[in-house]
């Protein structure tokens, strides 16, 4: 999986935060609870396959997700949680949420402090 992360890495242009990275490499993706994350691996279903999901909502897609932003789940209307890889802390970044409708020079809003922080929240109020 360590290259895995790194082609993906490659791929999509950022470097991806340690829990971020622990996270693919313990789990690959997720589907728990009503959330489905975007993740890597053989058995990763086609919708939520983090490289081909992330450079179809770079290119494809109106508005056009910014390199900055690495989606981690659809809300189920069109809009992702991303990590801001741009940004970091303690080596980590921030959770945002991107609403497609407000255009590609939105700023996004800032949800959780890191990956860790915003799965949690979700969890909880699953």
């Amino acid at each position: 999986m360590p290259q895995e992360i790194e082609l993906a890495e490659e791929r999509l242009g950022v470097e991806l935060p340690v829990s971020h990275k622990e996270f693919l490499e313990r789990f690959g993706w997720a589907s728990l609870e009503g959330l489905e994350l975007y993740g890597l691996g053989e058995d990763v279903p086609a919708f939520l396959d983090l490289v081909e999901v992330t450079l179809s909502e770079r290119t494809d897609m109106r508005s056009r997700l910014p390199q900055r932003l690495v989606p981690l789940m659809n809300d189920g209307a069109g809009n992702h949680y991303c990590l801001y890889a741009m940004s970091r802390q303690q080596g980590e970044c921030p959770v945002v949420y991107w609403d497609h409708d407000l255009g590609e020079s939105q700023d996004p809003h800032y949800v959780a402090p890191n990956l860790e922080a915003w799965l949690s929240e979700e969890l909880d109020t699953q």
